[in-house]
């Protein structure tokens, strides 16, 4: 079963990676919605059922900031409770803590690395239950 991620950075290419990246998860499905800025990430935020949210530091209008205050101040429990991972290239040594002040669940700093992104996901959204497999039936004993 496919899990929905929601990724929201204003540039075309930063969206690309973090979705093949979150494709090479092992043992994950993802069905992915894309948003170039904070604003379009809260109308789909919003409009579907999403499990994980990684949003780019700095955006054009809202930031990730913004966005993720935003979205934790919103009326729907579904909308505001879910996960969000901020990414950034900037440095600033106070800036994981402002982060978790924001409301977001983690932090990855750009250029982000593959295992740095799957740790921060798979501690934040646990993998879908898997219905436990019947054992195939045992075949009747021969007679001799």
């Amino acid at each position: 079963m496919a899990q929905t991620a929601l990724v929201i950075d204003d540039s075309r290419t930063h969206r690309s990676l973090i979705k093949v990246l979150l494709l090479l998860m092992a043992g994950r499905e993802w069905s992915i919605l894309e948003a170039a800025d904070g604003q379009e990430g809260l109308r789909l935020a919003r409009g579907a059922a999403v499990d994980v949210i990684i949003t780019d530091f700095h955006m054009p209008g809202m930031d990730g900031l913004a966005f993720v205050r935003a979205l934790r101040e919103d009326g729907n429990p579904r909308v505001r409770e879910v996960p969000i991972v901020v990414l950034t290239a900037e440095g600033a040594a106070d800036l994981p803590s402002k982060v978790r002040a924001s409301g977001a669940d983690a932090f990855v700093r750009k250029p982000v690395v593959k295992d740095e992104l799957h740790a921060a996901v798979a501690a934040l959204v646990p993998p879908p239950s898997t219905p436990p497999q019947t054992p195939p039936p045992r075949s009747a004993p021969r007679s001799r």
